[in-house]
């Protein structure tokens, strides 16, 4: 990463891990006789792995690891669908109004912060990439020799040698010349 991670936002993964450490037995103890098991089984499976993928961000955030994009797009992902499948699935009265305050006071914000972190730290990396990859030459100079016969010829600009396309090998006017003519 190019700059430190902010600690507001390790301090505010690491309450909701903590959260989501004592929601997760309380929920299964508190859905026993309410719904059917495999429904409790599919909502402590999903606060799981919505657990698994903030306690990954956390831990990569804390690292200064680029691949934290890849696991806080997975816990936005996560957490946007559970705050919407319990909106959808709950019934009228208070199991909406819980619902709706568990979506706008815990599950929204943690997509938004998490979505926040995916998208400065992947398009950081990204931008460096880009960087990287491009020859440096004055704005207003011509591109270089190889690199415009790359992008014109389809020869690779790594290794400047013709690229071979759906498994034939390309042909120069050379060697079309040296073939014998068909008889």
């Amino acid at each position: 990463m190019t700059r430190p991670p902010q600690r507001s936002t390790l301090v505010a993964l690491q309450v909701a891990c903590i959260g989501l450490v004592a929601w997760i037995p309380v929920m299964g103890l508190l859905s026993r006789g309410h719904s059917p098991w495999w429904e409790t089984l599919g909502w402590l499976a999903l606060d799981v792995a919505e657990l698994a993928a903030l306690t990954t961000v956390a831990e990569h955030l804390h690292r200064r690891d680029d691949r934290v994009a890849l696991a806080a797009t997975m816990a936005v992902a996560l957490l946007l669908g559970d705050a919407t499948i319990d909106l959808l699935t709950s019934g009228p009265g208070a199991p909406r109004v819980i619902a709706t305050a568990m979506a706008v006071l815990v599950e929204l914000p943690l997509a938004l912060l998490c979505g926040r972190v995916a998208v400065e730290i992947g398009w950081g990396r990204w931008r460096r990439r880009q960087e990287a990859w491009q020859p440096r030459q004055a704005p207003d100079a011509e591109p270089q020799p190889e690199l415009r016969a790359a992008l014109h010829v389809g020869v690779s600009p790594l290794a400047c040698q013709p690229t071979q396309t759906f498994g034939l090998a390309p042909t120069s006017p050379r060697s079309m010349r040296s073939a014998p003519a068909p008889a």
